[in-house]
């Protein structure tokens, strides 16, 4: 079965002929409606001819789309009964220790099944330059970073069973009393924050599942959370928000050389999606 050699743009057309509707299209892919309609309307504008039609009622083809959609049919069909098998391709993707892997992860998985491709991840500062994709972050500084492609809120997050033993933290000085989890990448900013020396113990963790982990265990604030991948912790009270900082931001960008570039438009549209928590 040669799956990965189909266009995924071609079966995107053919679910739209099927399903009659962008946002039908995106449920079924786990992606956004109008990640949906970009590509096909990018499809669309390479035709001298409109290939289908967007109404309030739903997506309806036009006569050019119809006969495109059934010779589309027919070469996915022969390339689906074909045994011949593509080569496999790993693309390596490095993942900023301060991005969550769940709000990446599903991208991958979704590429993986649809071709033969697999990805290998690392957080090592080693591995950035050469990877195919590099995920990347920082704290927002009123500045853009090149290459853009989401605003992700930084918290404090705790279980509320420490936060009962040693209260809510209101200035530096409180965190005498109170463990604290930062990321190594993140080590500077104990100084910036004005924390170094006045923490009562301070944890370094490798990424940020790491953190959340040691947060649920009550072993100390963790700097740097991801509300959005968090929320099914906080519902159940596992873990809670400490309001000390607010409003900073951590700014997501992305570069990927010719093989993995075209996966940057669906990994913003992800984060679009996945929502900022």
């Amino acid at each position: 079965m040669k799956k990965s050699l189909i266009p995924d743009t071609w079966l995107m057309l053919l679910q739209l002929e099927e399903l009659g509707s962008f946002s039908k299209v995106g449920e079924r892919r786990g992606i956004a409606p109008s990640s949906v309609k970009r590509r096909l309307d990018d499809l669309q504008s390479r035709f001298d001819q409109p290939i289908y039609r967007a109404e309030p009622t739903g997506v309806f083809f036009t006569a050019s789309g119809t006969r495109l959609a059934a010779g589309i049919r027919t070469s996915v069909r022969t390339l689906l009964e074909s045994d011949e098998k593509p080569e496999p391709v790993t693309l390596t993707v490095f993942r900023d220790p301060r991005v969550a892997a769940a709000r990446i992860l599903p991208l991958f998985s979704k590429a993986a099944e649809e071709g033969a491709v697999s990805f290998s991840l690392t957080v090592s500062e080693a591995d950035r330059e050469s990877a195919d994709l590099a995920i990347t972050a920082r704290i927002a500084d009123g500045t853009s970073p090149r290459n853009r492609i989401a605003s992700v809120p930084w918290v404090l997050t705790a279980s509320p069973g420490l936060i009962r033993r040693t209260g809510v933290p209101y200035s530096p000085e409180d965190f005498s009393r109170i463990p604290v989890i930062f990321l190594q990448a993140d080590r500077a900013m104990l100084k910036s924050l004005e924390l170094a020396g006045k923490t009562a113990r301070t944890h370094f963790v490798p990424d940020m599942e790491t953190g959340i982990m040691l947060a649920k265990s009550g072993a100390g604030i963790f700097f740097g959370a991801d509300p959005g991948v968090i929320e099914r912790e906080i519902r159940r009270n596992e873990l809670t928000v400490v309001p000390f900082f607010k409003g900073i931001e951590l700014q997501i960008a992305a570069e990927a050389n010719p093989a993995a570039r075209k996966l940057i438009p669906e990994l913003r549209s992800l984060f679009e999606e996945y929502g900022k928590g």
